[in-house]
């Protein structure tokens, strides 16, 4: 299936948390949205996929991470996994 890009206004905090998420799930932003939207628009699902959504709400309040930038977030996610 053909890709086409997506440009979205989201607040910053949010953006940065999601990022946060993917890298958790080892995966990345674009595919968090892109199933998120797979869920929301599934014909077969009466309900809006919201467990998704809800995981990502509020996990950045009093948490260390949400200090860190997305590169030092990264570069010690690439330490603990590539010991790099």
């Amino acid at each position: 299936m053909a890709k086409v890009k997506l440009t979205l206004s989201v607040d910053k905090n949010i953006v940065e948390t999601a990022k946060i998420k993917a890298i958790q799930r080892k995966t990345s932003l674009s595919n968090l949205v892109e199933n998120y939207l797979k869920k929301l628009t599934d014909q077969n699902s009466n309900t809006l996929p919201i467990s998704d959504a809800q995981l990502l709400r509020g996990i950045a309040k009093n948490s260390l991470l949400a200090q860190k930038s997305y590169k030092e977030l990264r570069a010690m996610h690439f330490k603990d996994k590539y010991g790099i």
